[in-house]
């Protein structure tokens, strides 16, 4: 089971990274080989970029190199729990766009009965994740390598986040303002 789970979640993992690495190439934030894809939509360099990563599985070997991958480990789940707040505050942006735009909920392709209240708990118990993964670093005395790799992220993301804004002198869009027409399917 152990085995399957961890299968599992590696092809999650890499299809979630791949997608990622391929839209920011798509919109000029990476490099536009990441763009490429096969006749069936794969982006085959984009899954090979985040395949590499699992060659750091591998480093397992020793017990120093075992802290280095639990590092990795906490890193990458600081990270992925961060994209999904962004997912989250993304899709909670479109709901309001959309109610301030007067479109109703029933012209989506797909609607879930949770929603849009399941977004606003799925985004409170991920920011108590991301709060609470690092809890081993305080028990049973304070440890500065464990409270690095666990909240590390924030600051790393928060950092980019407001880069971009400062680099590029994007704003944020107003719900009024949000195009929800181009690309929509009908």
């Amino acid at each position: 089971m152990l085995l399957i789970f961890t299968l599992s979640a590696a092809n999650s993992d890499i299809y979630l990274a791949s997608r990622s690495v391929w839209a920011l190439a798509k919109d000029g934030q990476a490099p536009s080989i990441m763009k490429r894809t096969n006749k069936r939509g794969v982006p085959i360099p984009a899954v090979i970029l985040s395949s590499v990563f699992i060659v750091l599985g591998f480093m397992n070997a020793t017990k120093s190199a075992a802290t280095v991958f639990g590092y990795f480990v906490s890193l990458v789940t600081v990270f992925g729990a961060l994209n999904w707040i962004a997912v989250l505050v993304s899709y909670l942006s479109m709901i309001r766009a959309m109610k301030v735009q007067n479109i109703p909920r029933s012209v989506m392709p797909y609607r879930n009965i949770l929603l849009p209240w399941g977004a606003w708990i799925a985004l409170f118990i991920t920011i108590l994740v991301i709060l609470f993964s690092g809890y081993s670093a305080f028990i049973p005395h304070f440890q500065v390598d464990k409270f690095m790799t666990s909240y590390i992220g924030i600051p790393v993301y928060i950092i980019n986040i407001l880069w971009w804004k400062w680099a590029k002198k994007t704003k944020r869009v107003k719900p009024e303002e949000m195009d929800l027409v181009t690309g929509r399917r009908s």
